[in-house]
């Protein structure tokens, strides 16, 4: 057992990974559990695929606690850096479904079906902005209740040398 922690330590970090809902959340506390329970901060790190700089820093964390800290806010995850999401407008939901209803070919595309970066370039051109990445899109499309296929090719009429090439093999 590492010298900051002892069995109290042991059952307390226990009951609070029974606790963790957010997963950074969770490999922070099973990380300093496996170095309470005695392994090494590197195999603690390695295990939880982590810097040793990271479990070092959440056991100091841990052991300079005062007490009765809330475990879960001691190692919870803080607020970051960077530019929020920008919101997506009732507006945009409607302009996207609209745009989903007509095939490409009224708005002067040459293609059959949506694909997404075809829906992403007619996106930017009729919004203006950025251009909308794929991973938005899809989140977009499975919010409205959008479900994105595959094509399936369908012949429009039967060939007629199937009897021919059937007859060959």
């Amino acid at each position: 057992m590492h010298p900051h922690f002892n069995a109290g330590d042991q059952r307390r970090l226990k009951q609070a990974l029974d606790r963790a809902r957010a997963a950074r959340h969770f490999r922070r506390l099973q990380a300093v559990l496996w170095v309470a329970e005695g392994r090494s901060i590197s195999e603690a790190a390695r295990l939880s695929r982590v810097s040793r700089a990271s479990v070092h820093a959440w056991c100091r964390a841990y052991a300079q606690r005062p007490p009765r800290t809330n475990l879960a806010a001691l190692l919870a995850e803080k607020p970051r850096s960077g530019r929020p999401r920008r919101p997506v407008s009732r507006l945009a939901d409607k302009v996207l479904s609209a745009v989903l209803r007509q095939r490409p070919g009224v708005f002067g595309y040459q293609s059959p079906g949506w694909t997404l970066a075809l829906l992403a370039t007619h996106l930017q051109r009729l919004c203006g902005g950025p251009r909308p990445s794929a991973s938005t899109l899809r989140r977009r499309l499975h919010a409205l209740g959008w479900r994105w296929k595959r094509p399936r090719y369908v012949f429009l009429r039967p060939d007629p040398q199937r009897a021919k090439k059937n007859a060959l093999c």
